[in-house]
């Protein structure tokens, strides 16, 4: 069954209001921009994830993972506000349900491609379809992150985003369970 994205929004503009202003402190959730890295590992780590892949372009971030497919559950957790799939179960890490919305600092406009759902995310809680964008295999999942965000330039966002990747090391996988690989491609190779 195709998830209403439809009805995802209707009901978050009556949970959270036609205006989206007072939820700009997204993009201000960590003092370090790319902390939204990290929040990407814990929900490909809460998908039973095994693999990892990141690849940075000149105006882009796209991220693969392995893990299970998104449910109308996960897509009401990503774009909703308190709204985690991670409550109750002691084995998942994040669980207040704003992690991925520190990817905010970089984009206006995350999109998410995983089996027959297909969506952008605008005005932090507005999923709306867009059109389909194929996964290869051995991936499930794939998340675009265009660099749209006003006031940093492209560049800006690909330097400080390769600076974090570069830092991605064992201690990453540390108290991770499931994901047990990591990868990163950078712009310039």
């Amino acid at each position: 069954m195709a998830i209403d994205y439809e009805q995802i929004r209707k009901d978050n503009i009556e949970e959270y209001g036609k205006g989206t202003r007072h939820l700009a402190f997204f993009e201000q959730l960590y003092s370090d921009g790319t902390h939204f890295i990290f929040e990407i590992v814990q929900n490909a780590e809460d998908a039973k994830a095994h693999k990892i892949e990141f690849r940075l372009f000149d105006d882009r971030l796209e991220v693969r993972h392995d893990g299970r497919p998104f449910n109308e559950k996960d897509v009401r957790g990503v774009c909703g506000v308190g709204e985690s799939t991670k409550e109750g179960d002691l084995t998942q890490i994040g669980r207040f349900g704003i992690g991925f919305k520190s990817v905010y600092a970089f984009t206006n406009t995350p999109a998410i491609h995983c089996g027959n759902d297909h969506f952008e995310i605008r005005h932090y809680v507005r999923p709306f379809a867009v059109a389909p964008q194929p996964v290869a295999k051995p991936w499930t999942t794939l998340i675009v992150i265009p660099f749209d965000k006003e006031g940093i330039t492209k560049e800006r966002a690909a330097t400080e985003v390769a600076n974090r990747l570069r830092c991605l090391s064992v201690r990453t996988l540390l108290f991770l369970a499931s994901v047990t690989e990591i990868e990163y491609r950078l712009s310039n190779g």
